[in-house]
């Protein structure tokens, strides 16, 4: 199974973008044996207009076996045990592609979203995106020690 976050804007160089390409080859090397591949990045840039366009095109490449997750404060709260237990659950039941989104500062209502998207929410406070793909990246990366049963999480 793949994991894209499709994300408004882009990761400038800075230790953000440090934090996420670090959680994410934890992710590639620890999902490697639990049948997670590499994750793909997408950046949507330009106009409202422009992001919903790239999104679907997007999102049309990769319907066959596709889960769509918005992330949204007004979305379902994980713990980060449920969250593992959620994408092996997918991957059990044979998702090949998570798409993962992430809204600039004007959210995600623009982007012309499907219906049957399911919403996830890292907590009831609102991060920059920036912050939020390094939060998403983190927790990919603590579901899949949690998964192959490593020390990373400790509860």
């Amino acid at each position: 199974m793949r994991v894209h976050v499709i994300a408004v804007n882009r990761m400038r160089p800075g230790p953000e973008l440090e934090l996420l390409k670090r959680y994410f080859e934890r992710f590639k090397r620890a999902g490697a044996s639990l049948g997670f591949l590499p994750p793909a990045i997408h950046e949507l840039t330009g106009t409202s207009a422009a992001h919903a366009a790239r999104l679907k095109r997007i999102l049309n490449r990769l319907e066959s076996s596709l889960v769509v997750i918005v992330l949204d404060e007004r979305g379902k709260q994980y713990t980060s045990r449920g969250f593992a237990i959620m994408l092996r659950k997918w991957r059990e039941s044979g998702v090949r592609n998570l798409a993962f989104i992430i809204g600039g500062a004007g959210g995600t209502g623009m982007l012309g979203l499907p219906a049957d998207v399911h919403r996830l929410s890292l907590g009831k406070m609102v991060f920059p995106h920036m912050l939020s793909r390094v939060l998403l990246a983190e927790q990919l990366y603590r579901a899949t020690s949690i998964l192959a049963n490593t020390p990373y999480h400790r509860q």
